[in-house]
């Protein structure tokens, strides 16, 4: 690509012997065009597309650094070399401050060689900056968009609670009061409306949950993740008495810097799931990891349960997405994996499994 160069030099001879060694240095297809004053060159720039200003600060109707930043405020998207005979560092200094990709000084350089390699590298610079500016305003604009999806989520979650817990406190009070006078069957539809009540709101319940996971702040410190393990073992056990289970953890588990009280969510769902979705007799759940050459970790949690089929391996981390009957497997609303995605998404980490049908699952995951 040919690039378009505005030179603003007051000194003739300077100008024609910096276009001469451009094209005698052939290191890049540059396009010159010279002006002598300040003026004629923002007059040039009003119609005319250039990709570069090589300046000197000391013009006929401008000098100094007035001289960069008039031209700058006008065109700040345009890199700008000044080139100049002023060898003060506190000018050069100030320049690059403001916005100068560089300072050359007149006597000290090769006039083709090294001032044509500046101009490749201040193009290059100005681009980068410019696909960063491009990257973070995509980034922002994503972040506002996640906030007000959280914030929508939070806001129909409160608003959809009240009437479901009006209708259940209502069915609720009838039922207790006039019980006695109600039918098997009148009996069961009643019990029916009391138990879809009682899951909407525990659906709510989630999305609210889940939003606020988008919104909170996460609380980064050390964390021994042995310890949350042992912690938590005799807790699940506790509340699983009629499971025989085996817990097997090759080996102690890291500290790492985490959010220590969502890292323990991600691993009591996980463990959890690895526990319900298992129709064997003696269920076994081993808690490890796996060290890489760059001393990155890959955590895991393996099971021996009904596995999943591989058309299911997206759909799973959707929230409220059961691949079995509601009322299958001790039931649930299918939030878990949808929770401890978010959590290790927040962290920078990722989750994936591997599972055969009827001989368990793996779920690996990174933070």
């Amino acid at each position: 690509k040919k690039i378009n160069i505005l030179l603003i030099e007051d000194h003739q001879y300077e100008a024609e012997i910096l276009i001469q060694n451009f094209i005698l240095s052939n290191i890049l297809d540059i396009n010159t065009k010279w002006v002598n004053c300040l003026s004629d060159g923002i007059d040039l720039l009003k119609n005319k597309s250039f990709d570069l200003i090589i300046l000197d600060l000391n013009l006929p109707d401008s000098s100094g650094l007035e001289t960069f930043n008039t031209i700058h405020r006008c065109y700040p998207d345009i890199p700008i070399i000044i080139y100049s005979s002023d060898d003060d560092i506190n000018t050069a200094t100030q320049a690059i401050q403001k916005g100068a990709q560089d300072y050359l000084i007149k006597q000290r350089w090769d006039k083709g060689y090294y001032v044509s390699r500046a101009i490749r590298m201040s193009i290059e610079r100005d681009q980068n900056l410019k696909r960063l500016k491009n990257t973070q305003e995509a980034l922002n604009e994503s972040n506002k968009l996640n906030r007000q999806l959280n914030e929508f989520t939070f806001i129909i979650s409160h608003v959809l609670r009240e009437p479901i817990r009006g209708i259940y406190n209502l069915t609720d009070f009838f039922v207790n009061e006039y019980g006695n006078i109600l039918n098997k069957e009148q009996k069961s539809i009643f019990d029916i409306v009391l138990r879809q009540c009682k899951r909407q709101e525990d659906q709510i319940v989630a999305l609210l949950k889940y939003s606020r996971i988008g919104r909170m702040e996460l609380k980064i410190e050390k964390t021994d993740l042995d310890i949350i393990i042992k912690d938590m073992i005799p807790i699940l056990k506790s509340s699983m008495k009629n499971e025989i289970i085996d817990f097997q953890i090759p080996r102690p588990l890291p500290t790492i810097y985490c959010d220590k009280s969502l890292v323990s969510e991600i691993y009591q769902n996980l463990i959890t799931n690895a526990v319900k979705y298992n129709d064997k007799v003696k269920k076994i759940v081993e808690i490890g990891f796996n060290e890489l050459v760059d001393n990155s970790k890959i955590f895991y949690i393996k099971d021996n349960g009904i596995g999943i089929e591989k058309n299911n391996y997206e759909k799973i981390f959707g929230m409220f997405y059961r691949p079995h009957d509601q009322n299958e497997y001790g039931g649930g609303l299918g939030v878990g994996l949808s929770i401890a995605q978010k959590i290790i998404e927040q962290h920078g980490g990722k989750i994936w499994l591997d599972s055969k049908p009827n001989e368990g699952t793996v779920f690996y995951f990174t933070i």
